[in-house]
């Protein structure tokens, strides 16, 4: 099986959608035309598809893999780009919620759209995944959650094995 990812532009952008199949690729490479596709192996796919990494071409149209530090935690060491100094940053609560909130509320608002644009042909893996959306109740989550929003939601029972960056 061959996995993709799809840029907007040759060189020097972020990834901006992922195929698991040709047919899928096909599909969103019309929304790129001035992009491409790169070729990638299960391991980087599936790391990119649930958000445990970030992807990237360089300069040269390589393509770039980093760790995305994306979690739900309640502190974090980073280091201060302008004095170069290690600071810690703590989050209540709240503030996780809030944040994984506003991670669902995009989410919801993309797929909706998609649906909303496709309601004659959508895809039934998306409406269900909407309905997983909306099903989820933040204040009955426990944090930490030491992983990106889409490696926790891939995890839960029933959702659609999907990531947003398949969406058309």
């Amino acid at each position: 099986m061959a996995y993709y990812f799809i840029f907007a532009k040759l060189s020097n952008c972020s990834l901006e959608k992922i195929a698991d199949n040709d047919a899928e690729k096909s599909k969103l490479e019309k929304f790129f035309s001035e992009g491409k596709s790169v070729e990638c192996n299960e391991t980087d796919f599936n790391n990119v598809k649930t958000f445990l990494k970030k992807c990237s071409l360089d300069s040269n149209g390589n393509v770039v893999l980093e760790d995305s530090g994306e979690a739900f935690i309640f502190s974090k060491d980073i280091t201060d780009e302008l004095t170069n100094e290690n600071i810690t940053i703590t989050y209540s609560e709240s503030d996780l919620q809030k944040r994984f909130q506003s991670i669902i509320d995009a989410q919801i608002e993309q797929v909706s759209n998609y649906i909303a644009a496709n309601s004659s042909n959508a895809d039934t893996d998306w409406k269900t995944y909407l309905d997983k959306l909306k099903s989820i109740n933040v204040s009955s989550l426990t944090f930490p959650i030491d992983k990106p929003f889409q490696s926790w939601f891939l995890e839960q029972e029933g959702v659609p094995n999907k990531s947003i960056l398949q969406l058309p």
